[in-house]
């Protein structure tokens, strides 16, 4: 470009006073900082379309307002505030959820009180096979799942091996499993 060697040597600031007057200036900005912004933005989103969107959006809304640009800051400063908000936009807008209408509320309560019938029919059931257990193998299950016993502890209560404890306790598992599958 013709008048890209002529800002070179100017710095940002100076670069936006021009540019209010001559647009030629604002190739130099986006030359500066096109590439920072990008790769700014590409970190944040991981997508290189949605990155180059990103890019774009920051510079035209910075040529937008560039006429109320405060130098409070630098323009740098000022790119990379406009792109962050961009992202946050993105993310806004990418992970927006709808409302919720109450027939779906009315629906999800139905399904609660369907799974906790269930629940309750179940654990009947288990109630069931568990009291159809001779009782050395209930005070077994009690000890050891109710109580949370260790096998140590329990072999020394009922005069067993500890091998011998988890034996038993395996066996009368397997056992309820087995009724389980057969209900």
């Amino acid at each position: 470009m013709i008048f890209k060697n002529r800002y070179k040597d100017k710095t940002d600031e100076q670069l936006v006073e021009i540019a209010l007057k001559n647009k030629h200036a604002l190739a130099e900005l986006y030359e500066r900082y096109v590439e920072k912004i990008y790769r700014f933005a590409y970190y944040k989103t991981t997508n290189v379309e949605v990155a180059q969107d990103i890019t774009s959006e920051t510079f035209l809304s910075a040529i937008k307002a560039l006429n109320t640009f405060r130098q409070d800051s630098s323009f740098k400063n000022y790119l990379f505030a406009i792109c962050k908000f961009k992202i946050i936009n993105y993310y806004r807008e990418k992970y927006k959820t709808e409302p919720i209408n109450e027939l779906e509320i009315q629906d999800t309560s139905e399904i609660l009180d369907e799974i906790e019938e269930k629940l309750e029919t179940e654990k009947q059931k288990f109630e069931k096979m568990i009291n159809s257990l001779p009782d050395d193998e209930k005070i077994l299950l009690t000890l050891r799942f109710e109580q949370g016993m260790k096998i140590k502890d329990i072999a020394d209560q009922l005069k067993l091996t500890e091998s011998n404890t988890k034996v038993k306790i395996s066996r009368t598992v397997s056992k309820l499993r087995e009724s389980y599958k057969d209900i």
